[in-house]
């Protein structure tokens, strides 16, 4: 679970910096531009899960602890967001934070999603 944390906080820290300069493009209260939002974000983060499941996994029985320790940091951290949005994002305004929270909590359920559909084959067999 250590191990899941650590890339979950590492992850979660890069996908901000990165919503930080481009979340006014994909927050918007336009509903063409909120389902493309959502579309990319379903798409990029099962990938995600998936390259991450591979590369930092250690087996097929660490899959769930490994899987929590991934979300766990962007829940704790996505919640102090939400509450500070216009100070954090201020590129954004603080009238998107419920926007905001609701795109962050699919995130997390397509990830969990994710880590049930495919989370066992996208573990690297470390037999050989």
């Amino acid at each position: 679970m250590i191990r899941g944390m650590i890339v979950g906080t590492l992850v979660w820290l890069v996908a901000r910096i990165f919503f930080r300069f481009t979340g006014q493009w994909f927050l918007d209260s336009e509903p063409f531009v909120l389902l493309f939002g959502f579309t990319w974000m379903t798409v990029s983060s099962a990938l995600a899960v998936w390259f991450v499941v591979r590369w930092f996994c250690p087996s097929r029985e660490q899959l769930w602890p490994f899987g929590i320790g991934l979300v766990v940091p962007g829940l704790f951290g996505d919640a102090v967001i939400t509450m500070f949005f216009g100070l954090i994002y201020p590129n954004i305004g603080g009238y998107m934070a419920a926007g905001y929270g609701s795109w962050m909590l699919w995130g997390y359920g397509v990830i969990m999603a994710s880590l049930l559909l495919f989370g066992e084959r996208a573990v690297k067999d470390h037999a050989g």
